[in-house]
Protein backbone atom coordinates (compact mmCIF):
# COMPACT_ATOMS: atom_id res chain seq x y z
CA UNK A 1 0.00 0.00 0.00
CA UNK A 2 3.03 2.29 0.20
CA UNK A 3 2.90 2.84 -3.56
CA UNK A 4 -0.88 3.22 -3.88
CA UNK A 5 -2.44 6.66 -4.23
CA UNK A 6 -4.33 7.90 -1.16
CA UNK A 7 -7.11 10.49 -1.03
CA UNK A 8 -7.39 13.39 1.40
CA UNK A 9 -10.69 12.89 3.24
CA UNK A 10 -10.54 15.80 5.67
CA UNK A 11 -8.35 18.38 7.41
CA UNK A 12 -9.58 19.68 10.74
CA UNK A 13 -8.46 21.45 13.89
CA UNK A 14 -8.61 19.64 17.21
CA UNK A 15 -8.52 20.85 20.84
CA UNK A 16 -5.07 21.85 22.06
CA UNK A 17 -4.02 23.57 18.82
CA UNK A 18 -3.76 20.28 16.99
CA UNK A 19 -4.40 19.60 13.30
CA UNK A 20 -5.73 16.29 12.01
CA UNK A 21 -5.42 15.04 8.43
CA UNK A 22 -7.38 11.96 7.37
CA UNK A 23 -6.33 10.00 4.27
CA UNK A 24 -7.96 6.93 2.78
CA UNK A 25 -7.58 4.26 0.16
CA UNK A 26 -9.47 1.06 -0.64
CA UNK A 27 -9.38 -2.17 -2.57
CA UNK A 28 -9.98 -1.99 -6.29
CA UNK A 29 -9.26 -3.96 -9.43
CA UNK A 30 -5.52 -3.33 -9.15
CA UNK A 31 -5.24 -4.53 -5.54
CA UNK A 32 -7.30 -7.66 -6.14
CA UNK A 33 -4.67 -8.88 -8.59
CA UNK A 34 -2.34 -9.53 -5.67
CA UNK A 35 -4.74 -9.74 -2.68
CA UNK A 36 -8.33 -10.94 -3.28
CA UNK A 37 -10.06 -9.12 -0.40
CA UNK A 38 -12.25 -6.04 -0.02
CA UNK A 39 -10.91 -3.50 2.43
CA UNK A 40 -10.63 0.18 3.24
CA UNK A 41 -7.74 1.92 4.99
CA UNK A 42 -7.81 5.22 6.83
CA UNK A 43 -4.63 6.95 7.93
CA UNK A 44 -5.21 9.64 10.54
CA UNK A 45 -2.32 12.01 11.27
CA UNK A 46 -2.66 14.39 14.23
CA UNK A 47 0.02 17.05 14.68
CA UNK A 48 0.49 19.05 17.88
CA UNK A 49 2.89 18.84 20.80
CA UNK A 50 3.06 15.17 19.86
CA UNK A 51 2.59 13.34 16.56
CA UNK A 52 -0.14 10.68 16.51
CA UNK A 53 -0.38 8.21 13.64
CA UNK A 54 -3.40 5.92 13.42
CA UNK A 55 -3.95 3.28 10.76
CA UNK A 56 -7.48 1.86 10.60
CA UNK A 57 -8.18 -1.26 8.53
CA UNK A 58 -11.78 -2.24 7.72
CA UNK A 59 -12.92 -5.53 6.20
CA UNK A 60 -15.76 -4.94 3.75
CA UNK A 61 -15.74 -8.43 2.28
CA UNK A 62 -17.64 -11.63 3.14
CA UNK A 63 -14.63 -13.56 4.47
CA UNK A 64 -12.00 -13.14 7.15
CA UNK A 65 -8.53 -12.07 6.12
CA UNK A 66 -5.15 -11.95 7.85
CA UNK A 67 -2.78 -9.04 7.32
CA UNK A 68 0.45 -7.48 8.53
CA UNK A 69 0.98 -3.75 9.04
CA UNK A 70 3.71 -1.29 9.98
CA UNK A 71 3.93 2.46 10.41
CA UNK A 72 7.23 3.37 8.79
CA UNK A 73 8.45 6.06 11.17
CA UNK A 74 11.93 7.34 10.36
CA UNK A 75 13.76 9.60 12.80
CA UNK A 76 16.56 12.09 12.27
CA UNK A 77 19.44 11.46 14.67
CA UNK A 78 22.81 13.11 15.12
CA UNK A 79 24.87 9.97 14.46
CA UNK A 80 23.43 6.46 14.62
CA UNK A 81 26.66 5.20 16.20
CA UNK A 82 26.21 7.59 19.13
CA UNK A 83 22.53 7.01 19.93
CA UNK A 84 20.94 4.11 21.77
CA UNK A 85 17.43 2.72 22.06
CA UNK A 86 15.80 1.94 25.38
CA UNK A 87 12.69 -0.12 26.11
CA UNK A 88 13.41 -3.46 24.43
CA UNK A 89 15.53 -5.17 27.10
CA UNK A 90 14.55 -8.84 27.42
CA UNK A 91 12.37 -8.81 24.29
CA UNK A 92 12.79 -11.57 21.70
CA UNK A 93 13.35 -10.47 18.12
CA UNK A 94 13.73 -11.91 14.64
CA UNK A 95 16.96 -10.86 12.89
CA UNK A 96 16.20 -10.30 9.21
CA UNK A 97 19.93 -10.21 8.46
CA UNK A 98 20.21 -13.77 9.72
CA UNK A 99 17.26 -15.52 8.06
CA UNK A 100 14.97 -14.34 10.87
CA UNK A 101 16.89 -16.24 13.52
CA UNK A 102 15.44 -15.45 16.96
CA UNK A 103 17.55 -13.64 19.54
CA UNK A 104 16.82 -11.78 22.76
CA UNK A 105 17.73 -8.15 23.36
CA UNK A 106 20.03 -7.56 26.33
CA UNK A 107 20.12 -4.02 27.68
CA UNK A 108 19.82 -0.93 25.50
CA UNK A 109 20.17 -1.39 21.75
CA UNK A 110 23.29 0.22 20.32
CA UNK A 111 24.18 0.40 16.64
CA UNK A 112 27.47 -0.80 15.16
CA UNK A 113 26.28 -2.53 11.97
CA UNK A 114 23.28 -2.98 9.69
CA UNK A 115 20.20 -3.63 11.82
CA UNK A 116 16.84 -5.10 10.78
CA UNK A 117 15.16 -6.51 13.88
CA UNK A 118 11.49 -7.37 14.37
CA UNK A 119 10.78 -7.42 18.11
CA UNK A 120 7.92 -9.73 19.10
CA UNK A 121 5.50 -9.18 22.01
CA UNK A 122 6.83 -5.62 22.17
CA UNK A 123 3.96 -3.51 23.44
CA UNK A 124 5.78 -0.98 25.61
CA UNK A 125 7.23 2.42 24.66
CA UNK A 126 10.68 2.77 23.12
CA UNK A 127 13.03 5.72 23.42
CA UNK A 128 15.77 6.94 21.09
CA UNK A 129 18.35 8.60 23.31
CA UNK A 130 20.48 11.12 21.40
CA UNK A 131 23.20 12.73 23.56
CA UNK A 132 24.46 14.96 20.73
CA UNK A 133 21.08 16.54 19.95
CA UNK A 134 20.31 16.30 23.69
CA UNK A 135 16.87 14.82 23.29
CA UNK A 136 14.87 11.66 23.88
CA UNK A 137 12.30 10.65 21.26
CA UNK A 138 9.60 8.38 22.66
CA UNK A 139 7.21 6.20 20.68
CA UNK A 140 4.17 4.81 22.50
CA UNK A 141 1.84 2.33 20.80
CA UNK A 142 -1.67 0.96 21.00
CA UNK A 143 -2.87 -2.30 19.38
CA UNK A 144 0.67 -3.03 18.19
CA UNK A 145 2.56 -6.11 19.35
CA UNK A 146 5.66 -5.76 17.16
CA UNK A 147 8.39 -3.12 17.00
CA UNK A 148 10.71 -2.97 13.99
CA UNK A 149 14.12 -1.32 14.23
CA UNK A 150 16.07 -0.69 11.02
CA UNK A 151 19.18 1.03 9.76
CA UNK A 152 20.80 -0.05 6.46
CA UNK A 153 24.36 0.97 7.46
CA UNK A 154 26.89 1.76 4.79
CA UNK A 155 26.67 -1.64 3.07
CA UNK A 156 22.89 -1.48 2.71
CA UNK A 157 22.76 2.21 1.81
CA UNK A 158 25.17 1.72 -1.08
CA UNK A 159 22.54 -0.31 -2.95
CA UNK A 160 19.64 2.11 -2.29
CA UNK A 161 19.08 4.71 -4.98
CA UNK A 162 16.97 6.96 -2.72
CA UNK A 163 19.44 7.11 0.18
CA UNK A 164 22.67 9.09 -0.02
CA UNK A 165 25.97 7.42 0.82
CA UNK A 166 26.18 9.05 4.27
CA UNK A 167 22.48 9.52 5.06
CA UNK A 168 22.31 6.22 6.92
CA UNK A 169 24.34 7.90 9.66
CA UNK A 170 21.62 10.41 10.51
CA UNK A 171 18.51 8.21 10.40
CA UNK A 172 16.92 5.45 12.41
CA UNK A 173 13.66 3.60 11.92
CA UNK A 174 11.67 2.51 14.97
CA UNK A 175 8.14 1.58 14.02
CA UNK A 176 4.99 0.17 15.50
CA UNK A 177 3.79 -2.94 13.66
CA UNK A 178 1.90 -6.21 13.73
CA UNK A 179 3.86 -8.85 11.81
CA UNK A 180 4.67 -12.57 11.90
CA UNK A 181 2.80 -14.14 14.84
CA UNK A 182 1.23 -10.74 15.61
CA UNK A 183 -0.47 -10.48 12.22
CA UNK A 184 -4.13 -9.48 12.58
CA UNK A 185 -7.14 -11.66 11.75
CA UNK A 186 -10.06 -9.47 10.71
CA UNK A 187 -13.56 -10.83 10.22
CA UNK A 188 -16.24 -9.50 7.86
CA UNK A 189 -17.45 -6.06 8.93
CA UNK A 190 -14.71 -5.70 11.54
CA UNK A 191 -12.11 -2.95 11.86
CA UNK A 192 -8.72 -2.71 13.51
CA UNK A 193 -6.87 0.47 14.57
CA UNK A 194 -3.14 0.64 15.32
CA UNK A 195 -1.71 3.84 16.78
CA UNK A 196 1.75 5.26 17.40
CA UNK A 197 2.25 8.46 19.39
CA UNK A 198 5.63 10.16 19.07
CA UNK A 199 6.89 12.95 21.31
CA UNK A 200 10.03 14.53 22.68
CA UNK A 201 10.26 13.06 26.18
CA UNK A 202 13.10 15.23 27.46
CA UNK A 203 16.81 15.89 27.20
CA UNK A 204 19.30 13.03 27.21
Amino acid sequence: MRTKEWQVESISTEPGDRVRVCLSTASDESTRRWWPFDFRLEYRITVGMSLQLELVTKNYGPTEFRFEEALHTYFKVSDVERVRMRGLDGVAYLDNRDENHQNTQRGDLIFARQTDNAYQDAIGPVEIIDPVLRRILMTEKQASASTIVWNPWSDGASSMADLGDQEWRVMLCAEGANIAKSAVNLGPGQSHAMTSTIRVAGES
